[in-house]
């Protein structure tokens, strides 16, 4: 099976922007954002969406979205902010692995 750009990312084999990594997560900047900021929280263990995703997986990852938005909020990069997930193609998901859009607003 291919792997997707965040596999890629994740095994280094593509470069990106991180943020922020750890055992079982990274955060990168958007290749292609809809504001400056705007970042992705990825679980590194390969789930499509949140409709597969355990619920351990989605809190670690929502959470560490939203501490990483109010951090970068005290620092004065953005002043609000939008977390979105796509969920299946009718919800215009692209990339079939679970990540989180933090999209900063000024």
């Amino acid at each position: 099976m291919k792997k997707s750009i965040f596999e890629m990312i994740i095994d280094r084999e593509l470069e990106s922007e991180i943020i922020y990594e750890d055992d079982l997560l990274i955060a990168i900047f958007d290749k292609f954002p809809h504001n400056k900021h705007h970042f992705l929280v990825i679980p590194k263990k390969k789930t499509e969406n949140l409709k597969d995703a355990d619920s351990k997986t989605i809190s670690l990852a929502f959470n560490k979205a939203v501490e990483l938005a109010n951090l970068m909020r005290s620092q004065g990069k953005f002043e609000d902010f939008k977390v979105l997930v796509n969920n299946g193609p009718l919800a215009g998901q692209e990339i079939y692995h679970l990540h989180i859009h933090v999209i900063p607003y000024y």
